[in-house]
């Protein structure tokens, strides 16, 4: 998988990634307890997530995603503080 990442990335953005592995997790039991001060089991599972990323020189993000085979390009300067639920005041 990381070859094949690597490969397209280089291949998509003309760069190349710095490349990361997150595994999978899940809990045996105390789901959400953790925080709570309970008990947890919580174990890797061999799934996960793959991530190239690479800096640029454009006022936009490229995403790609090999799983659906589409991009997806944002403004990354049109971020803003948002009001609502949970938001800072």
């Amino acid at each position: 998988m990381k070859a094949r990442l690597q490969e397209l990335f280089q291949k998509t953005f003309e760069s190349t990634p710095i490349i990361s592995f997150a595994p999978g997790r899940i809990n045996l039991i105390g789901e959400h307890t953790d925080y709570q001060e309970g008990f947890v089991f919580p174990a890797a599972v061999q799934f996960g997530i793959w991530v190239g990323v690479q800096k640029n020189q454009l006022p936009y993000c490229r995403l790609y995603s090999m799983d659906f085979e589409e991009e997806f390009t944002f403004d990354w300067q049109s971020f803003s503080p948002k009001k609502g639920i949970g938001a800072p005041t």
